[in-house]
């Protein structure tokens, strides 16, 4: 089941437009191939960092509860049977890995990555003078997006908008 931000109907989910996906194709630019198939302006990821925000809330929230249960649920899940169809062993351990693979999946499916959860560091793809780079905002810091980056720059080549 796909949940859609509050207060929105289905097509103005992040990665809809008019109803429609968006494009799947993969558009060429001066650096050659982008590594995205959806690229946000600074007004649309503005738009979504609350949705954003929830998900990466349930992911920190789910790990915190795998966590607590330490050794048991390294063990719970190293025991996983691939012959099992895939079944988590145990209600406790399987609930928060259920969240964590809905939360990363609704990302991913609007291209929204996510680089490091415990510190809240999100990119959302851009376009910039016909070049792929990512918008990056810092969950827990950052009250709007502030910067931006290439994609071999990470974090420390951030530049202000």
């Amino acid at each position: 089941m796909r949940v859609a931000r509050p207060g929105c109907d289905r097509r103005s989910r992040p990665g809809r437009r008019s109803g429609r996906a968006w494009s799947r194709r993969a558009t060429r630019y001066r650096s050659g191939p982008v590594r995205h198939e959806r690229h946000y302006t600074i007004e649309q990821a503005s738009a979504v960092r609350g949705w954003v925000a929830e998900r990466v809330r349930r992911i920190r929230d789910a790990q915190a509860r795998l966590r607590a249960q330490g050794a048991s649920a390294a063990a719970a899940i190293a025991a996983l049977d691939p012959l099992s169809g895939g079944s988590y062993p145990g209600r406790e351990v399987a609930r928060p890995l259920v969240v964590l693979n809905r939360a990363f999946g609704e990302l991913e499916a609007v291209d929204v990555v996510v680089r490091d959860v415990d510190r809240g560091l999100i990119d959302f793809p851009a376009i910039r003078a016909h070049e792929e780079v990512y918008l990056c905002w810092l969950l827990d810091e950052e009250a709007e997006i502030a910067f931006w980056h290439e994609p071999d720059a990470g974090f420390p080549g951030r530049r202000p908008l």
